[in-house]
């Protein structure tokens, strides 16, 4: 989960297919992995549709550049 955590902090927004792909696990894989993430506190933004995918909240992303 940590892999998926940085892949996010560097990135815009991915796709699962993307994530499944860099990490060698399944999408469903990443879907709980989300999941788990987001039970666990993490801003992470679930958008669908074409050209969906995951992002952390810009939010927490403004919180990290000020250290």
């Amino acid at each position: 989960m940590f892999s998926i955590f940085m892949e996010l902090l560097t990135k815009k927004r991915v796709s699962r297919r993307y994530l499944a792909d860099k990490l060698y696990c399944c999408e469903r894989s990443i879907t709980r992995y989300i999941d788990r993430l987001i039970l666990d506190g993490a801003p992470v933004i679930v958008v669908k549709g074409r050209g969906g995918g995951y992002e952390l909240d810009g939010k927490f992303i403004a919180d990290l550049k000020r250290f």
